[in-house]
């Protein structure tokens, strides 16, 4: 045979061989990026079930909050009376719910106001 036929039959292989494992890591590493996400997910429903989430950004938020910072996340003024407040906390609050989707975070800086609201009443 023909030492050049040879040689290119060997560097086709190879170049084969070559794109066959590219393709092989290619879609390994997406199987893999996938698993990664679905765990995430299932962590992050997991964390919610069991109040971890909500602890978490309770403990981020324990700074005391002034009177001021609480109006402001709740949206009312000076002037509006606690009764006022506390209905549109009752309506942030059930808004950012972690239960049903919403933001731990936002729930625990919700929480925080009305407290900081009834504390300096």
């Amino acid at each position: 045979k023909n030492p050049e036929t040879r040689c290119r039959r060997s560097s086709l292989t190879e170049s084969m061989v070559g794109r066959l494992l590219a393709n092989l890591i290619i879609m390994g590493g997406g199987v893999v990026a996938k698993a990664f996400v679905e765990a995430y997910k299932q962590g992050m429903i997991n964390a919610q079930r069991t109040g971890a989430a909500t602890q978490t950004a309770r403990k981020a938020v324990q700074k005391m909050m002034t009177r001021q910072e609480a109006q402001q996340i709740l949206g009312v003024k000076e002037h509006d009376s606690i009764n006022d407040m506390m209905q549109r906390y009752a309506r942030l609050a059930e808004a950012n719910d972690p239960g049903k989707g919403g933001s731990p975070y936002l729930r625990a800086k919700i929480d925080q106001a009305k407290e900081a609201v009834i504390k300096s009443s």
